[in-house]
């Protein structure tokens, strides 16, 4: 009886393994088949660590990085692959297309980053808009280095490539 058990319970960790791999070999499958990307390349050619912030935001309007799809941190002279959220299979044409015409890739410097999130003479939780736009001009000014505005035709001209500089 015993011997029967370990048969069966073998040929389903067997099934479920074959059916794990497939799933994962057949959704990267269908997103080269619908022609979607995953996957934005960031190159940091710079000096400098950097973090990319993307957002649907339009210029000077900070306040939406904390509700912005991706923040990564990007080291001097490396590469990085901003992915899309895996759990949903979202594609970045997905995450794009929702936006009014074009994406926000903020560039951001990392040192000045660190050093404002450590500034304790700042009010980290803005009372009215007033207070909210001095957060942002402060945040814009001190931590912004650059901005870029793609559409997906765009990144599709660029091969989903970033560069800075």
């Amino acid at each position: 009886m015993k011997r029967k058990n370990f048969r069966w319970n073998s040929i389903f960790i067997i099934v479920v393994i074959v059916a794990s791999i497939s799933l994962t070999v057949g959704c990267d499958l269908i997103d080269k088949i619908t022609d979607k990307h995953r996957i934005i390349y960031l190159y940091n050619n710079s000096d400098r660590d950097i973090i990319v912030v993307q957002s649907g935001c339009e210029p000077r309007t900070i306040s939406c990085y904390p509700s912005c799809f991706a923040q990564e941190l990007v080291p001097a002279h490396s590469n990085y692959e901003m992915k899309v959220n895996d759990v949903v299979r979202l594609s970045w044409e997905d995450v794009i297309s929702n936006y009014p015409g074009r994406a926000a890739f903020f560039i951001l410097d990392a040192d000045s980053v660190r050093a404002l999130n450590n500034d304790t003479t700042i009010n980290r939780k803005p009372m009215n808009d007033v207070e909210q736009e001095e957060l942002d001009i402060m945040y814009d000014k001190r931590t912004t280095i650059k901005y870029f505005y793609y559409s997906i035709s765009d990144l599709n001209k660029m091969n989903w490539t970033i560069t800075y500089p």
